[in-house]
């Protein structure tokens, strides 16, 4: 019983900071660090990952307008890249998903943006490219 007591607690205080750190993302006022030059000016990029990322990312972009989604790659100022982990919890009997956004420079391959998000409802891969969108129209 005690087992279980503590992973409950566990769980709820994961859910806790996972909560405390959206609604440091959601600071309507909060300044945010500049961004790379090179993604401010980028209009075209590549998907990378798993397919559904990958469409749920294909719609938020488009969506958005901001950058022409290609297929090759040379044609690409960047490269995002969407990678499923699972995060192990308390007593390593249950996992978290967590997706990553890593965003890198296709010519050089340099990584010049990373975000991660968990959640439970939705896509993330949506969360992670909205994300995107606040930081630079906020730019």
């Amino acid at each position: 019983m005690k087992v279980r007591t503590v992973v409950k607690a566990f769980m709820v205080a994961l859910l806790l900071c996972a909560t405390a750190v959206a609604k440091v993302k959601d600071k309507p006022n909060a300044l945010l660090a500049p961004l790379p030059e090179a993604l401010k000016s980028a209009k075209t990029v590549v998907l990378k990952g798993d397919q559904q990322a990958i469409d749920s990312a294909f719609d938020e972009l488009a969506r958005w307008g901001r950058f022409q989604v290609v297929t090759d790659k040379t044609k690409a100022d960047l490269v995002f890249e969407f990678v499923y982990t699972k995060e192990p919890v308390a007593d390593n009997r249950k996992f978290v998903t967590k997706e990553t956004l890593e965003i890198h420079d296709a010519k050089s391959g340099e990584s010049i943006y990373h975000d991660w998000i968990m959640d439970v409802s939705g896509s993330m891969a949506r969360g992670l490219v909205k994300n995107l969108r606040k930081r630079l129209e906020q730019h």
